[in-house]
């Protein structure tokens, strides 16, 4: 049996290709029939082939996964306590397990580590991605149950509402009550702003750029208390505004390059208050000015990489409960034939798109 496959071959090139689907796994392999897969910025900077020197071409992209177990070794079922057909939610992460971080538990930072997506699929079997109609899963894998009632598109959200979890509640430490500001209107973003509201914050205020209003209506319309336009007005007065004053608790920057938030977090924040940082910067910032607000208000500044165990679970099960209306969420829906053009969308290089959150979608033919 072969498999369709969306087989990046080099920057801003995409093929697709029939790959074979081994049918002698491990004892501790499984075989997933993929439903779908979300994408995100990860994927664009692969796209453009800024991660060529970590995963040398050809690579299957696609790390935010959901399928159902088509086969699975007899190690793999015991670990899991899953059975073929069952419906899951790939961690994209796969340890080594021997290593001091795997044994520490902090498996995440496994020095030996492999990521579903971003493997070479010369390496075999080269089913090694999300954007395929199928996924092999090596040794020391790790799957989360999915309930079936999901749609494809809410269930592949179970990553970014992940980071949503991990960056707004567990890093920052949202509390009931709390008063929240969200920095960037993205898919992680709206994901931090949907977390925050289900640990109980008071107030979460969400501060986009204008040029995409569209992203500040759709924070609105998920229950932010407040949108601040920060290409309108000065991001601190509004945030004042429109907390009637009151410094706030947790300020979580999802907002790539720009450093401009990171001050205004420390002017907004209270005393032992807390900035997560969830993007990359570029530039300096005034070290002397910032040190000082640290020190004089006993900041806490937390780092967030990927997304953790308990974050995901966490996920699925917000996700399971449909609380929230996700509907407008979910920007595009296509086939892993249609891979290219849905990344140039999420790149913004098509007219009139307005990406947000795309599911690539594998019909078994």
């Amino acid at each position: 049996m072969k498999a369709r496959a969306a087989v990046q071959i080099g920057a801003r090139t995409i093929e697709l290709q029939r790959l074979a689907v081994p049918d002698d796994l491990g004892d501790d392999e499984a075989l997933i029939a993929v439903e779908g897969t979300g994408m995100c910025g990860t994927d664009w900077e692969q796209y453009q082939g800024h991660l060529a020197a970590r995963v040398p071409y050809p690579v299957i992209p696609g790390h935010e996964t959901v399928g159902r177990i088509a086969a699975l070794g007899p190690m793999a079922r015991a670990r899991w306590g899953l059975e073929a057909g069952a419906r899951v939610a790939v961690e994209s992460t796969r340890p080594c397990g021997a290593c001091p971080a795997c044994r520490s538990g902090r498996w995440l930072y496994c020095a030996e580590r492999t990521i579903y997506g971003l493997t070479t699929a010369t390496d075999r079997p080269a089913l090694s991605g999300g954007f395929a109609e199928y996924l092999v899963l090596r040794s020391n894998s790790r799957v989360y149950p999915v309930p079936d009632h999901l749609s494809t598109e809410d269930a592949v959200f179970f990553n970014p509402l992940g980071a949503g979890m991990d960056w707004g509640v567990r890093l920052a430490g949202t509390e009931p009550g709390d008063t929240v500001v969200v920095v960037g209107p993205g898919q992680r973003g709206l994901a931090c702003l949907l977390a925050v509201r289900d640990a109980g914050a008071d107030q979460v205020v969400v501060v986009g750029r204008g040029r995409r209003p569209w992203r500040l209506e759709l924070a609105r319309a998920l229950g932010a208390s407040a949108v601040v336009d920060s290409d309108a007005t000065p991001v601190v007065d509004a945030v004042l505004a429109a907390t009637g004053g009151r410094a706030v608790d947790r300020v979580i920057d999802t907002t790539p390059t720009a450093l401009g938030p990171v001050l205004a977090a420390t002017e907004l924040l209270r005393p032992e208050g807390t900035l997560v940082l969830a993007a990359h910067k570029t530039g300096e910032i005034p070290a002397t000015l910032f040190t000082e607000r640290l020190l004089a208000k006993a900041l806490t500044v937390r780092g967030a990489y990927s997304v953790s165990p308990w974050a995901k679970t966490e996920a699925i099960r917000l996700l399971a409960d449909q609380t929230y209306d996700l509907t407008e969420l979910h920007s595009h829906t296509v086939d892993i034939a249609e891979l290219d053009r849905a990344l140039r969308t999420l790149g913004g290089e098509t007219d009139g798109d307005r990406a947000l959150h795309i599911t690539v979608t594998a019909g078994h033919d």
